[in-house]
């Protein structure tokens, strides 16, 4: 007899039958899915390799993570107007090692530059020049009354008319050149000897100590021009120069509309000669220049005119000497020591050189200057 290992008991007949059954469906599902599966393999093959293309390519679209034993390089750039950057190489955790730019100098920003303004000084300001240790005096640009007014006392022709005049600012000696001085500019063979140096009277003057605070004397227009530029300055305008001694207003005298006396300037042959240049306390002018009243005329840069009735013109004009007075001389202003009419003390006196050699014991200058 035969015995069935899955069911020790035989089935009722024709049972088995439905046994089986289950079993034969299994192998049909199987046998279905092989077959599926051995038909459509390559064209599912196909399908897999396309998608993992597209997501390959999605991929290298996403930046990768970095590596967080891995340092990252990064370039830092900082410009700076001269130094030039160093490359380091910097050592990582692997073999490779990663440069990193490193700057050598800390940007700094660069100013942009601006004009400084220059303060203007206040009127009558001094100042030493330290080519020849002269005192300057600083006279503001402005208006002021030049020329003077017929019923002025002692009014020659030609100081008028009067005019207003503008003036831009300048600085003027504070006292007439000295004999000291002109005495450095001769050493320095910038200037010649005065073309005569006996002084007032007939008295030795030029090289003594005695005299080396007064006014230099006996030179011409050249040599006073010559000392000028050595000293770095000019010879002043006669308009430069009256400003500088009666003010705006154009007071008679440096010290105002008060008669002048013997205590105040240096004239009528009181001293018997020239005097120190400063010595009279009083005879200061507006801006604080000395002796522009008796002690020595002075010369100036400007050519003379017999009257200002064409001021203006001229004044714009390029001069041409040899149309002007006595075929063009130079400006005189000043009364001097030996003068007896005080109204030759008046910052308007005037007159003219008799020619351009002149010089006289009477005749000094002083020097301006554009600031």
């Amino acid at each position: 007899m035969k015995v069935d290992l899955f069911n020790p008991d035989p089935p009722p007949k024709g049972e088995w039958i439905l046994r089986l059954l289950p079993w034969l469906l299994g192998l049909l599902i199987v046998g279905g899915i092989a077959f599926g599966i051995y038909r459509f393999w390559d064209p599912i093959v196909a399908v897999f390799n396309r998608g993992r293309t597209q997501l390959a390519a999605l991929t290298e679209l996403i930046p990768a993570a970095p590596d967080p034993l891995e340092p990252e390089l990064v370039a830092t750039f900082t410009p700076t107007a001269t130094a030039t950057p160093d490359i380091v190489s910097t050592p990582t955790p692997t073999a490779t090692a990663t440069a990193t730019f490193t700057p050598s100098a800390t940007p700094t920003a660069t100013a942009t530059p601006t004009a400084t303004p220059v303060p203007i000084p206040d009127a009558g300001t001094r100042l030493v020049w330290t080519i020849d240790d002269a005192a300057l005096r600083y006279v503001p640009a402005g208006e002021f009354i030049f020329g003077s007014d017929p019923n002025d006392p002692g009014v020659v022709d030609n100081e008028m008319p009067q005019y207003t005049l503008f003036l831009d600012a300048f600085w003027i000696d504070e006292t007439e050149v000295t004999l000291a001085q002109y005495a450095k500019c001769v050493q320095v063979a910038q200037c010649t000897e005065p073309a005569n140096l006996t002084g007032p009277l007939g008295i030795e003057y030029y090289g003594l100590e005695e005299f080396e605070d007064h006014p230099v004397i006996n030179v011409t227009w050249e040599q006073a021009n010559a000392y000028c530029t050595w000293a770095g300055r000019r010879l002043p305008t006669e308009q430069e120069w009256e400003k500088a001694a009666r003010g705006e207003n154009g007071q008679l005298y440096p010290w105002g509309d008060g008669a002048a006396i013997s205590e105040v300037a240096n004239f009528r042959l009181f001293k018997e000669g020239t005097s120190a240049v400063g010595s009279y306390e009083r005879n200061v002018s507006p801006y604080g220049a000395t002796d522009m009243a008796g002690n020595v005329a002075e010369w100036t840069s400007s050519y003379y005119r017999t009257h200002y009735r064409n001021l203006l013109e001229e004044l714009t004009a390029t001069p041409d000497p040899s149309t002007m007075y006595n075929g063009g001389v130079h400006v005189i202003r000043n009364g001097a020591w030996n003068d007896n009419d005080e109204t030759r003390m008046r910052g308007a006196y005037r007159y003219a050189a008799p020619n351009q050699a002149y010089f006289s014991s009477t005749v000094g200058f002083r020097c301006a200057r554009t600031p």
